[in-house]
């Protein structure tokens, strides 16, 4: 039987194989954990979203107080002139008060043929910020008509702006 010198062949193969394994564990590692992180900047995107958008459709409630309010104010007045005026401007001097919180701020509004308010929620959550903004427009109701309160206020030009 003949017997052949390796001198260390064997050896250095092994630690090559060990080191190549090493290497690529090392990078599957490092791979895991980058989309871990990507997935979590990502949850937390969404998170912030759908908080500043649920605030956003929260308000709805405090509009249609602020309306309801509005309108037995004005339903006091004996004629159409003063009625659309004591409801503008209860709805004018009652906005912030109703609407601003921590998370909604009221960026601005209008009076044209209907009232429109601009609003704008902000949620952040571990550095992802999400901001939200719509305007509600208040169609102005008629004198001494009954109309539904829902029908008065609608939501217009929901949009994400960061």
């Amino acid at each position: 039987m003949k017997r052949y010198k390796n001198s260390g062949y064997v050896m250095i193969s092994i630690v090559i194989i060990i080191t190549i394994l090493t290497i690529l564990g090392m990078v599957m590692l490092s791979l895991s954990m980058s989309n871990y992180k990507m997935k979590r900047v990502s949850s937390d995107y969404n998170y912030a979203f759908y908080m500043a958008e649920g605030a956003i459709e929260a308000v709805y409630d405090k509009v249609y107080d602020l309306v309801n309010d509005a309108l037995i104010e004005a339903n006091k007045e004996s004629s159409e002139d003063k009625y659309k005026v004591k409801f503008e401007g209860y709805i004018k001097e009652n906005l912030y008060s109703y609407i601003e919180n921590s998370m909604i701020k009221v960026i601005g509004y209008e009076y044209k043929d209907n009232i429109y308010i601009h609003l704008e929620s902000t949620y952040t959550k571990n550095k992802s910020i999400r901001v939200v903004g719509a305007t509600y427009e208040i169609n102005i109701p008629k004198y001494r008509k009954s109309e539904n309160i829902q029908r008065i206020i609608n939501i217009r030009d929901w949009k994400i702006k960061k």
